[in-house]
């Protein structure tokens, strides 16, 4: 049937509650699947969905990421806006490109892994304290976790994200002039947000940013 053969399937703003067993059970070759802007409270019946390389679940009422497990060709996962609190059920997602957990209740980066082959990674609004639970992501060009409560962030981010051209920490609690001349080291950098931080305000801030960005 044409519902069966659908590559991509819109149903974001629909009030849809739950994601019943019948609901897309026979549609195996999905390849875009937008639930966002609904009542979700559960993400489960999506184990056929082993082709879907852009899932959206963005603006339900999540409060854990679960049933992903058979999405090994995933490359864009959308869950902002919900009410998660810890970044789980990643393990199969070698080929994610993109990931977005926005406006949830993160208070530590665990999870990831097997995401490797991350290149963006969206963390803003969330409730992070540091960037300890970052893993190796050689190919990680964009990171964005302005409005969290960071502390120190820049030797984790040379560490394990060496590429970044695009980094977005305002709105945090950074203290130490020394995570300025740390991001010197990041040589691809063309886009660093740091307002709204205890830094901006100290004696010296303008010039660091000349002498070493």
């Amino acid at each position: 049937s044409l519902h069966d053969a659908l590559p991509i399937f819109h149903l974001q703003v629909n009030r849809i509650s739950e994601i019943g067993k019948q609901s897309l059970r026979d549609n195996k070759k999905l390849r875009t699947l937008r639930l966002d802007g609904n009542e979700l409270k559960r993400l489960q019946n999506l184990d056929g969905q082993v082709v879907l390389q852009h899932f959206d679940a963005s603006q339900n009422h999540l409060t854990k990421i679960e049933g992903l497990g058979m999405m090994g060709q995933l490359e864009v996962l959308a869950l902002a806006f919900n009410q998660i609190t810890v970044i789980e059920g990643l393990g199969a997602m070698g080929r994610l490109r993109e990931l977005d957990l926005s406006n949830n209740q993160i208070s530590a980066i665990t999870g990831l892994k097997q995401c490797g082959q991350l290149e963006i990674l969206r963390l803003d609004e969330n409730q992070l304290q540091n960037l300890d639970g970052l893993t190796k992501m050689p190919n990680m060009v964009e990171l964005y976790v302005n409005n969290n409560q960071l502390t120190r962030a820049t030797a984790q981010i040379l560490k394990m994200c060496p590429a970044l051209e695009f980094l977005h920490v305002a709105g945090n609690n950074l203290t130490e002039l020394s995570e300025v001349k740390g991001m010197a080291g990041l040589t691809n950098l063309i886009d660093l947000r740091l307002a709204e931080n205890p830094i901006c305000k100290y004696k010296g801030y303008d010039e660091h940013i000349k002498e070493y960005l």
